[in-house]
């Protein structure tokens, strides 16, 4: 079998040094007099970074820091243009061939990890498939009969749709009613692919249509085909991890936001907004700005983008512009970490595990310990990398990667999925059995002596039990035994249990930053909004609010659910937002999620739901004090007050006051 090319490849979460590592390794080989792999080529594997200026905001490495070493696919993309994982791997392969062609080592270096995935790995990305920028042309793939018939007998409005597609992708935000049409469009032809996708995100379901249209084949099939595969490793590939730890990241990542904005965040903001204009005025489309297209993406934009379009911008806005970005380059370092554990790294053991007869591994992965920066930064990052390149370069043995600091160790274990297609269906319905020791043989009652129990089958000699016809009469409970005591504890139904949909403040926010919710006075987050935008899957007996992740609460909350937990409500009421908890029988919770307003929600009759929602501290919709507070709050229902009048009577007469003794 011949040798793989070996290649480089440093990953890692944003703001840990990854730049400065692949440029001290660039600079190592150079000057270290080698006759073989002299020299190194720093291949750009960042998303963001392959576009043309806008350096502070993407946080390119400057040029006097790269030190001459060459950087490849980096800052050659017009902000406008659309570029996706398949044009950038096929572009690095040839960087990567390029350079092998001079003796370089390519470099792989970004926190785009889902790149380099698809770069270490082929055979994972459909094939033939063209980006979703380009135009369709027509297809010389035959159409599959089961397909056929599924657009045939579409309905002519989807039908029209699939033969002539948006180019973009149309916006949830600004063309609701076509995105759900083409989301419509996909769940007619393929609904298991469908259901992975958010019918807000339009460009994956542009996507998957658009792979329909080229191959004739459903993309849940080409996805089943390639889960197939045998993984194996594109190069033999040395991976270096560059990790920090999270309570030494989080203020190093705060501070880099202050820098940035030091050096023209707000100016390059300010163009990328002048450039979506300019754009969408060649275009002739709406002015919205989609924040999943190109460059636009880039934490910054979406953040700052409202504060300069405000005519009268005020100085508690750029406040809280300043702390969304400083929250969302922490979440997304936090996205980053999970998916090099549960994605990345379960890969690259894998193709070890299915690696050829040779029983040589194709890729070698270090944690490197950058928690510590200064003269740390060369005991644990930059000497330990450059003498394991030299050692992987010159084919020598390498370390066992756990022995490089007790943090390796401990992110460095994960659980190796099995990634060979023959053990996949080593369990099927057909082989099934129950677990050693969950069953037993059914013991033998002994008969006689050849029974092999014993010649009287274990009664013994002596005593009444050993007599013929020995036994316990029917209807004898046992002396003193009450009779209560031999019916089992079976339990029962609670039939005034109430099940609760719990959603955590953070979640809530997480969803309005990717503009899946939006609330304000008037329209209020209810059960609705919170199942359609999939923030929750079941409403159950209604939606209860928790105060998990407060600290990252930036929005105006407005929301109507059933409860909410003391902490929620602190933090939703002290960041100008406000909650309300509203009373729902099951007919009413129906009504709300369906949209209903036809008829009259019913009000609480039960005496603990009454007094529950009439305190103030639960923030219950039939609080007298709450109401008062809110008297101008446009989402407060004149109803509301009316039963609060009612009830309130009602349960001064019955609850509260104390019967007098006879």
């Amino acid at each position: 079998m011949k040798a793989l090319r070996p290649i480089i490849a440093i990953f890692g979460t944003t703001g840990v040094g990854k730049s400065n590592l692949a440029v001290e390794i660039a600079l190592h080989l150079a000057n270290s007099g080698r006759q073989t792999w002299n020299n190194a080529k720093v291949i750009n594997a960042d998303a963001m970074q392959v576009y043309a200026g806008m350096d502070v905001i993407t946080n390119k490495i400057p040029v006097p820091e790269r030190q001459g070493v060459e950087h490849a696919l980096m800052g050659f993309k017009s902000p406008n243009e659309q570029y996706v994982v398949g044009q950038w791997v096929k572009d690095a392969i040839d960087a990567i061939d390029g350079a092998h062609e001079k003796n370089e080592i390519p470099i792989i270096v970004g926190g785009t990890s889902y790149w380099i995935q698809h770069l270490l790995f082929p055979n994972r990305l459909a094939k033939n498939i063209h980006s979703v920028d380009e135009g369709f042309t027509s297809s010389t793939f035959e159409t599959s009969e089961e397909l056929a018939s599924l657009i045939e007998t579409l309905p002519p409005d989807l039908f029209h749709l699939f033969h002539c597609l948006p180019n973009p992708a149309p916006s949830a935000d600004s063309d609701p009613e076509e995105a759900f049409r083409l989301y419509n469009l996909l769940k007619a032809l393929d609904k298991s692919v469908a259901v992975r996708w958010h019918w807000k995100d339009t460009r994956k379901v542009l996507r998957s249509i658009r792979i329909i249209q080229e191959t004739g084949r459903k993309p849940s099939e080409l996805i089943h085909e390639q889960s197939q595969d045998i993984l194996q490793a594109r190069f033999r590939t040395l991976c270096f991890w560059v990790y920090s730890k999270p309570e030494t990241l989080k203020p190093r990542l705060d501070l880099r936001v202050d820098k940035m904005l030091e050096q023209g965040l707000l100016d390059e903001v300010a163009a990328l907004g002048e450039l979506l204009k300019k754009h969408d005025n060649e275009e002739e489309i709406n002015s919205t700005p989609d924040y999943t297209f190109g460059i636009f993406q880039s934490i910054g934009y979406r953040e700052f983008h409202k504060y300069l379009s405000s005519p009268n911008p005020t100085e508690e806005e750029f406040l809280a512009a300043v702390k969304n970005m400083k929250t969302s380059t922490r979440q997304y370092a936090k996205r980053q970490t999970s998916w090099l554990r549960n994605k990345l790294l379960p890969m690259l053991y894998g193709a070890n595990e299915t690696r050829d007869s040779s029983g040589l591994p194709d890729t070698f992965t270090y944690l490197l310990d950058a928690t510590e920066s200064g003269e740390s930064w060369d005991i644990n990052v930059r000497e330990p990398a450059v003498d394991i390149t030299t050692a992987f370069l010159d084919h020598q043995p390498l370390p066992d990667p756990s022995t490089l600091s007790d943090v390796a160790k401990e992110m460095l274990n994960v659980e190796r999925k099995d990634t060979n297609p023959s053990s996949r269906s080593r369990i099927s319905l057909a082989n099934l059995s129950p677990a050693r020791g969950s069953l037993h043989k059914q013991k033998r009652v002994g008969r006689g002596q050849g029974s092999n129990h014993g010649g009287t089958a274990g009664r013994g000699h002596n005593g009444q039990n050993s007599r013929s016809g020995a036994g316990i009469k029917p209807g004898f409970e046992g002396g003193q035994t009450p009779i209560t005591k031999l019916f089992p504890k079976r339990g029962f139904v609670n039939q005034n249990e109430r099940v609760w949909a719990p959603v955590n403040l953070e979640r809530i926010q997480h969803w309005i930053n990717l503009g899946r919710l939006s609330c304000s006075p008037e329209n209020p987050i209810t059960a609705r909004e919170l199942l359609l935008s999939g923030c929750v899957h079941d409403a159950h007996d209604g939606i209860k609010i928790l105060g998990d992740g407060a600290e990252f609460l930036t929005s105006k909350i407005y929301i109507t659910p059933s409860r909410a937990s003391k902490s929620a409500i602190r933090a939703i009421e002290d960041g100008g937002g406000q909650v309300v908890c509203k009373y729902y029988n099951p007919l009413a919770l129906q009504d709300c999620v369906k949209g209903r307003t036809d008829r009259i929600a019913a009000a609480p009759t039960r005496r603990q739901d009454i007094m529950w929602y009439s305190k103030y501290q639960n923030r219950g919709f039939l609080s007298p004090d709450l109401l008062k507070k809110l008297d101008d709050a446009p989402f407060v229902e004149e109803r509301w007050k009316l039963l609060s009048r009612q009830l309130g009577k009602w349960r001064k007469q019955e609850f509260d006051v104390e019967k007098k003794k006879k």
